[in-house]
């Protein structure tokens, strides 16, 4: 079967939708991050502004607006719960992909290596997480994704306004996540370079004019509906920079060694990141031969070596729009190898990319083994919401504001200098609280991915908090309701007795 440009197009739509539609509130557990985004987003499509009101500071994207804004839309017109939020993400992880077969067909390659690069963006396991979670890695990827497109196309064809999208819609993932901004300045830095090898001084003048589009919609922002501060802007992004409160290269060394150990799970993975930092490498040698291929790869590379010196800590989602990078470098050498049965290296370069895929593959095959039996999201949300009656005050878990999102909510993420309360202790003594949805499933050891344990002091945190809640709770309230779920635990509904004075749990 010859493979045309539509039957890329369809299967490769057809495979990721199958893949990432499945069990969207079981695989995997909520994370944290996904209400407080979802939070900004619901105040904006109520009218409400891009305001932080489950945790009530600039956490949850309120400085990066880009992705509340869109989902606040989508929420605005599809309703808002966890599957609504992260069905957004899939479908911007879908417009990503039709990114990512674009840049490979104006390469000019055989459909065959197209359609293997869209194959491996698909089912990367890493992708798979992202795009099917209600964080903003998604929408910056996908604009990256697409900001690439157009700097290729500049390069390929020397338009100027090229470079103009390239400039404004690579600018534009910065108003997602201000990690992006290693990724615009590599863009400027490439632009640049070209611009001065070709004496074409346009390209570079319409990269940054498309570019200031985006800092003038910043500066706006700033100027009229910023929530924060600026020093505390600036201070909380300075922490996010390596060689805060110690030494640079104490922090450049941590973050590597954590981000390893983390991204490779050991050795289960190490293959996998082999071949991904691998093929970066790799395409700097056509530097010559490939100019696409050498810049696709410097930037990829430049931009894993600023991540792991500048950001603290360089996650394992940061390294996601590097692997953008990888993943076309990757179909770009492949595309290049004349593969024969005599010759060994390209047999081995063949394994090794079966190898690279069926471990990305599996990964994805258990997490969906392991979790699509679990207790949908969706059931945990009608029960509490039937429950719970609207504009009430609850102390519960970040983790269930979707079900209350009509309430009132405290929790340990609280900033309490927002609120009337001067800190969690003076809440529960205030006689104010009059729900209490608890459960202790976050204070049992274990992430919501890769299952490994989480650092003893983040652990130790939640199961303080719970067991100060559940206290609580026996002692100035009736438990009216136990919803029993497999992954979330036994979620505990409790009415608090307000007609007397709350007991203190300060000796």
């Amino acid at each position: 079967m010859n493979l045309t440009n539509r039957h890329i197009y369809l299967f490769s739509i057809v495979l990721y939708l199958l893949l990432q539609l499945f069990f969207l509130d079981r695989v995997t557990n909520i994370w944290i991050d996904e209400p407080w985004y979802a939070n900004t987003s619901f105040n904006f499509s109520q009218g409400k502004g891009l305001v932080d009101t489950a945790v009530g500071s600039a956490g949850g994207g309120i400085f990066n607006f880009l992705y509340p804004l869109g989902l606040g839309i989508f929420f605005k017109a599809f309703g808002t719960s966890l599957v609504t939020a992260r069905l957004f993400s899939v479908l911007v992880g879908l417009i990503a992909l039709l990114g990512i077969i674009q840049i490979l067909r104006s390469l000019r390659l055989d459909n065959k290596f197209v359609f293997f690069g869209s194959l491996i963006y698909t089912f990367c396991s890493v992708n798979y997480i992202v795009f099917r979670t209600a964080r903003p890695e998604a929408l910056e990827v996908g604009l990256i994704i697409w900001g690439l497109y157009f700097l290729i196309l500049g390069f390929i064809k020397s338009q100027n306004q090229s470079y103009f999208w390239s400039g404004l819609i690579a600018s534009a993932s910065f108003l997602c996540h201000p990690n992006a901004t290693i990724y615009i300045f590599l863009f400027f830095a490439t632009v640049l370079s070209i611009s001065v090898s070709q004496s074409k001084f346009s390209f570079i003048s319409y990269f940054l004019l498309g570019g200031s589009i985006t800092l003038l919609a910043f500066i706006l922002y700033i100027a009229f509906f910023f929530q924060e501060s600026i020093p505390a802007f600036i201070e909380r992004v300075m922490y996010r920079s390596a060689g805060g409160s110690e030494s640079f290269f104490e922090s450049v060394w941590e973050n590597l060694s954590q981000f390893v150990q983390l991204y490779t799970l050991g050795i289960k993975r190490i293959l996998v990141f082999l071949v991904e930092l691998g093929v970066l490498i790799w395409g700097l040698f056509y530097f010559r031969k490939d100019k696409v291929l050498f810049i696709v790869s410097s930037i990829g590379l430049s931009s894993f070596l600023m991540g792991i010196l500048f950001l603290r800590p360089f996650s394992t989602r940061g390294f996601v729009a590097i692997l953008i990078f990888s993943l076309i470098a990757l179909s770009l050498i492949i595309s290049k190898i004349q593969f024969s049965k005599q010759d060994k290296l390209s047999m081995a370069l063949l394994v090794i990319c079966g190898l690279y895929f069926l471990n990305n593959f599996t990964g994805n095959l258990y997490l969906i083994h392991r979790d699509y039996k679990n207790t949908s999201y969706s059931y945990v949300d009608s029960e509490i919401d039937r429950i719970v009656p609207d504009r009430t005050k609850v102390v519960t878990l970040l983790n269930f504001w979707f079900p209350l999102k009509n309430n009132t909510i405290y929790h340990s993420y609280k900033r309490w200098h927002t609120t009337s309360y001067n800190d969690f202790d003076d809440l529960l003594n205030s006689g104010d609280v009059e729900y209490a949805v608890i459960s202790d499933y976050l204070s049992k050891n274990g992430t919501a991915t890769s299952g490994r344990d989480e650092e003893p002091g983040v652990y130790k945190a939640k199961k303080e908090y719970y067991d100060k809640v559940r206290n609580f709770a026996e002692l100035n309230g009736e438990r009216i309701k136990t919803i029993k779920t497999n992954n979330y635990g036994n979620i505990e509904v409790w009415k608090m007795n307000n007609k007397r004075k709350p007991v203190s749990l300060i000796e």
